[in-house]
């Protein structure tokens, strides 16, 4: 059984997705030959975007059947396809972060603490 989000170790937080973008970007400089994010960025764009329609839905199936571990897993592959085309459109993490706190829409329900904090943070 996974532990609650709660438990998880204070490095798992969301710094990792620009570490993750950080190193997919060193990978398709440097192209080694055992980097599977080398790899996946030499198939293309049309590939790679192919790749994380699949992981998605993966995804999918596993949330619809309650899979918890699973959705977990398939999640985390879902996010690395996704930055991993970041990285190949040029698209860094900031800006997905600011068209986040753009998107009122996204962000109803949150206490205005945290969309405030959030605000202050990536002004």
């Amino acid at each position: 059984m996974l532990k609650p989000l709660a438990d998880l170790q204070a490095s798992a937080d969301a710094t990792v997705i620009q570490e993750l973008w950080q190193t997919i970007l060193e990978r398709r400089a440097s192209r080694p030959t055992a980097s599977h994010s080398a790899r996946l960025l030499a198939k293309g764009r049309t590939r790679m975007a192919q790749k994380l329609g699949e992981e998605v839905v993966e995804c999918a199936i596993a949330a619809l059947g309650l899979d918890r571990r699973e959705t977990v897993l398939e999640s985390a592959d879902v996010i690395y396809h996704l930055v991993a085309l970041w990285v190949d459109l040029g698209i860094q993490p900031q800006e997905i972060w600011n068209a986040l706190t753009q998107r009122g829409d996204l962000l109803d329900g949150l206490p205005a603490s945290v969309d405030a904090s959030h605000h202050a943070r990536h002004s």
